[in-house]
């Protein structure tokens, strides 16, 4: 295994562990309710997700998907 693949399965799962701790510290100070607390992370993940897409520049690739097979995907 390389040196960079290395850090980035050790970042991959430092933000896999954390997410846990930082959904529950929000839940503790907010209290909000449990569907618009899953909406607002699902919100962040599809910005995030798109900021990539973005900036790898592979919007073209995206936009080439058959609609027909995406229920395929989850």
């Amino acid at each position: 295994m390389s040196f960079q693949a290395f850090w980035l399965v050790l970042l991959s799962v430092f933000f896999w562990g954390i997410a846990p701790i930082v959904e529950k510290i929000g839940f503790s100070r907010a209290n909000p309710d449990p569907f618009i607390a899953l909406t607002v992370r699902s919100l962040a993940v599809l910005l995030g997700l798109a900021i990539i897409i973005v900036s790898q520049g592979k919007t073209q690739s995206l936009m080439e998907i058959n609609p027909k097979t995406i229920i395929f995907f989850p």
